[in-house]
């Protein structure tokens, strides 16, 4: 597999890729990314980050101390997640994915859209939060919890009562010139556990 890129100058080439927007970033990637925002078109701006297939190295050649699921020499981020594969941050501007034999996509594009790129937020500035976000008419709300503390499933009934949900799951912010806090639109799909589902059905 042939892969080129000038990251600095944001120019770049990847088989096979795609790209999309997401946290205010364009995105070029090799490995499908259902659910955000394509970005198309020959106005289409350079890339900001470059998502790729690649080998990752176990560790990095000299980490600072730390866990070893999670590992950062200065520059790198190395996150080791047993149930999806080995990704590698480079600098803010790359993604690199290892995928185990035994992960498929879904679990790799759920930890690659979460953890792995909220990792590469904090390399550029960008804040992300576990938290879904609800338009409510020129301003937004957060709802900010836990996993299964029913912050989708809130979103969910919202949207059924007419407001547009920015984000699920994770929203991103950043701090404008002024000090107003932006948010931008996050992956198109609220993701809902079963048994929300069913009370939902149960209440139509």
């Amino acid at each position: 597999m042939s892969y080129s890129a000038n990251l600095k100058g944001k120019t770049s080439s990847l088989p096979c890729a795609r790209t999309f927007r997401l946290a205010g970033l364009v995105i070029e990637s090799e490995f499908p990314l259902a659910g955000l925002i394509p970005s198309a078109g020959p106005d289409a701006p350079a890339a900001d980050v470059v998502i790729r297939r690649g080998r990752v190295p176990e560790t990095l050649a000299a980490p600072r101390p730390g866990g070893n699921d999670l590992q950062f020499d200065g520059n790198d981020v190395l996150l080791n997640i047993p149930s999806a594969g080995r990704f590698l941050v480079r600098g803010g501007r790359e993604i690199v994915i290892d995928q185990f034999a035994s992960a498929g996509d879904d679990d790799v594009r759920a930890f690659l859209l979460g953890k792995v790129f909220g990792v590469l937020c904090h390399r550029r500035d960008i804040t992300p939060f576990h938290a879904c976000v609800v338009d409510l008419g020129g301003e937004c709300a957060a709802f900010a919890g836990p996993s299964r503390a029913g912050k989708s499933t809130l979103a969910a009934a919202l949207a059924k009562r007419g407001y547009q949900v920015i984000a699920d799951d994770a929203c991103f912010t950043r701090a404008d010139a002024d000090g107003a806090i932006m948010v931008w639109p996050g992956i198109r799909r609220i993701r809902l556990w079963q048994e929300a589902v069913e009370i939902g059905r149960a209440h139509v």
